[in-house]
């Protein structure tokens, strides 16, 4: 008898053949969970959106209930200072280990996400008091974890597969999850050929710059109102922006930098250097080092963490040579007053920031998301925000939920969000509902009489798009509208949508005007998502759905917003926002108090404030 089986039950890798096979072993795990929970008489843990998929009868412990992001944070700040001598990672008194720190924690060093699997796997053995433990096939990290941390307190272990099938199971998933829908450099600068001739840049007095598609409309609308107050400009840009929808909105005055235009033949050979230098550290801290310094609960994290901590030191540690190198040169030619970012969590980010504040530049970091208690959870998405003369933020909210973060609190001013600004003209302009809604029905052939709720995606919530699913369609008269993120598959969701309720579900990407599509809804849906602003200031009825019994980021509740995290409650929410008329107009009244914190003034202005902090630090530096 076994008493406690484990499903992690990951969502895949990617796309095509990788994500078509993972479906279906997901699927056939399933079965077999439910056959050995039969068997065995123990309890089964899997998260809670595979619970409707077990048989009713069976005694379940959804994973969630054992998760604390707060302590998972907290033990994985404990790795963070000391895996690394500093003079190994020194390159011109830059430390380089501070600057890829965000890539240990969360990205691609995994080291969160191996401490959270111990940390889950600890509490579920104290919670269930089992005295056996089975998992699947040890692919993902919590399986691995909790075989690990059982075996550590004497508790005995089992698979449910034979170790000749998950065995080269186990060594392919390590090795494609870094190849598979993962790019593995920020800004691409090793294997790039230096340009034949150096560009002529002009001396501009401020400079933006932008590594991430979403962070390029906020800069277009900052520099333009510089632009017209008479101040010179330039953008700082990958060569992969061209393929940005926000780049074809780029205005003819932009002076555009490519960073990769910038690399020497003497810059790419210090790369290459370092390189060498850094595969060497990397093979030399994974016998001396490495080793003995990942564990936790008496567990050794390094064979969980080492494919990652492999391409921090092969690509990370070494572009951060030239990320800083190619600041330097844009920095000295440029000759700014001012250089303008959005946050300092990536590493060619931190580079370009660093090396601009070593120079004397001031720094201002504009916000373009309502995050605000984002910072207690995502603490390292944050980065480092004291690299920052002048933080903008969106509301009011923001500005005291990043307070305890700052060494100096009066740096942050509440502007509103420059991204937004379009809108006070836009939504003005936008057709009247009836319009909206003839050009949405026509565009994804949906009959215009149902009543449309819009789901927006988001890759932080992908594991709640069954559970929508499942509550949407159950609605009465009702046609769900999937909005998939830009930066998402569509393919990904369109693949998870049975064939019994594709009459009743449409998925559209990037072919529809957002701000159209959420005026024609009637009502939108979704986890953490700017288009909840967005909706709200449509005057949409909003439902926030959170399938897990973590606290949600943003404190809906203190607004009285619904939130919902079952597939029942969600269910419920929506069809009142749908039903009720004295319900929606009582939501709508809270969602504007909600607005007037997370997006302060909704005047078209925000730009226009932004530039007024950023004139004044100018002035003070002359």
């Amino acid at each position: 008898m076994i008493d406690l089986l484990c499903f992690e039950a990951k969502e895949g890798l990617g796309g095509g053949w990788p994500d078509r096979f993972w479906r279906v072993y997901r699927a056939v795990n399933l079965r077999r969970v439910a056959r050995a929970g039969r068997a065995e008489r123990g309890r089964i843990a899997l998260p809670q959106s595979y619970v409707a998929q077990l048989p009713a009868d069976l005694p379940i412990v959804p994973l969630e209930t054992c998760d604390d992001r707060q302590r998972a944070f907290d033990n994985t700040e404990r790795f963070l200072d000391g895996w690394y001598d500093p003079p190994d990672l020194d390159y011109q008194g830059f430390d380089l280990g501070q600057i890829v720190r965000y890539k240990v924690a969360v990205y691609a060093g995994g080291l969160h996400r191996a401490v959270r699997a111990v940390d889950v796997a600890e509490r579920l053995l104290t919670e269930t008091a089992a005295r056996s433990v089975m998992v699947v096939d040890g692919v993902p990290y919590l399986e691995r974890g909790l075989v690990a941390l059982a075996q550590a307190q004497g508790r005995r272990a089992r698979y449910l597969w034979p170790v000749l099938f998950r065995a080269p199971l186990v060594a392919a998933y390590d090795a494609l999850q870094f190849r598979v829908d993962y790019r593995p450099d920020e800004v691409t600068l090793l294997g790039v050929a230096p340009p034949a001739t150096p560009p002529t840049l002009a001396p501009a007095d401020a400079v933006a710059w932008v590594i991430f598609h979403n962070h390029l409309r906020v800069m277009v609308a900052v520099l333009g109102e510089l632009r017209q107050r008479g101040h010179t400009t330039a953008f700082v840009l990958p060569r992969q922006a061209r393929r940005w929808a926000a780049f074809a909105a780029l205005p003819d005055w932009a002076q555009v930098v490519w960073i990769e235009d910038l690399l020497t033949g003497e810059i790419a050979g210090r790369l290459e250097e370092a390189q060498r230098r850094y595969r060497a550290l990397f093979a030399r801290y994974a016998r001396e080092r490495f080793p003995a310094y990942f564990q936790h609960r008496g567990v050794n994290l390094w064979p969980l963490v080492r494919p990652g901590m492999r391409l921090i030191f092969e690509r990370y540690l070494p572009q951060c040579v030239g990320y800083l190198d190619v600041a330097r040169a844009a920095l000295t030619s440029l000759q700014p007053r001012v250089v303008l970012g959005v946050h300092t969590k990536r590493a060619a980010d931190q580079c370009f920031f660093r090396m601009a504040r070593r120079q004397g530049i001031p720094v201002a970091l504009v916000s373009t998301a309502f995050k605000a208690d984002m910072a207690r959870f995502a603490r390292f998405d944050y980065g480092d925000l004291n690299l920052a003369d002048l933080l903008c933020v969106t509301g009011e909210a923001e500005r005291q939920a990043i307070q305890s973060h700052l060494r100096d609190p009066d740096k942050a001013v509440v502007v509103g969000n420059p991204a937004l600004d379009h809108l006070a003209a836009k939504l003005d302009a936008l057709p009247p509902t009836a319009a909206c809604r003839a050009e949405v029905a026509q565009a994804l052939g949906i009959p215009p009489a149902r009543r449309w709720v819009v789901y927006t995606t988001g890759y932080i919530n992908t594991f709640m798009f069954a559970g929508v699913l499942e509550a949407l369609t159950g609605l009465p008269d009702t046609h769900l509208i999937v909005k998939v993120h830009p930066g998402e598959s569509a393919a990904f969701y369109a693949a998870r949508v049975p064939a019994a309720w594709r009459d009743r579900v449409a998925l559209t990407h990037t072919e529809l005007d957002l701000h159209r599509l959420l005026r024609a809804s009637d009502a939108v849906v979704s986890y953490v998502s700017t288009t909840l602003l967005e909706a709200m200031l449509l005057e949409r009825p909003v439902v926030v759905v959170n399938f897990s019994p973590l606290e949600n980021p943003l404190p809906i509740a203190v607004y009285g917003l619904p939130e919902s995290h079952t597939v029942e409650a969600l269910r419920a929410n929506v069809g009142r926002a749908l039903d009720d008329s004295a319900w929606r107009a009582e939501l709508l009244a809270r969602q504007q108090r909600f607005v007037a914190d997370y997006a302060y003034r909704m005047d078209g202005q925000a730009a226009a404030r932004v530039a007024d902090a950023l004139e004044r630090v100018m002035k003070r530096t002359g």
